[in-house]
């Protein structure tokens, strides 16, 4: 009875752990190449031409759409319209899916600082930031 018993357990340990001796398979994992790499590509921005401003404008829009809009977002930035200090930049998602957002900037104190991102924007939300209406009438 006892080995019996001994031939029982046995056979239930091999069960247990699998019965084989072979390793399960390991599915591979490819290596980073171009495809990974263009995950992390910059943001493209509109050429700014001999134009520091618009270069200064461009690179805080970048800098103010990468910390407020979704992780990983590649994108394109382009300048919309200009009035004074203040910009309406379109930020153009590369995934075909997904829908382009405004962003508005205001330069103050010698740079350009965010205002609101959003593809849902309220321009009457923004007039107390110094917004002029010029630059929401195209959007009603």
């Amino acid at each position: 009875m006892l080995s019996r018993l001994a031939s029982l357990s046995a056979l239930v340990v091999i069960c247990a752990c699998g019965g084989g001796s072979e390793p399960a398979p390991v599915e591979p994992v490819p290596a980073p190449g171009p495809a990974a790499a263009s995950e992390q590509a910059p943001a493209v921005a509109q050429p700014a031409g001999d134009n520091p401003d618009e270069a200064a404008l461009l690179a805080a829009a970048d800098d103010y759409t990468r910390k407020h809009a979704a992780a990983g977002l590649q994108f394109t930035l382009k300048i919309q319209a200009q009035e004074g200090d203040v910009a309406r930049l379109v930020v153009e998602p590369r995934k075909q899916n997904a829908d382009a957002a405004l962003l508005f900037m205001k330069r103050e104190a010698g740079g350009w600082k965010g205002l609101d991102l959003g593809t849902g924007i309220d321009c009457s939300d923004l007039a107390d930031q110094g917004v002029p209406a010029s630059l929401c009438s195209s959007l009603r």
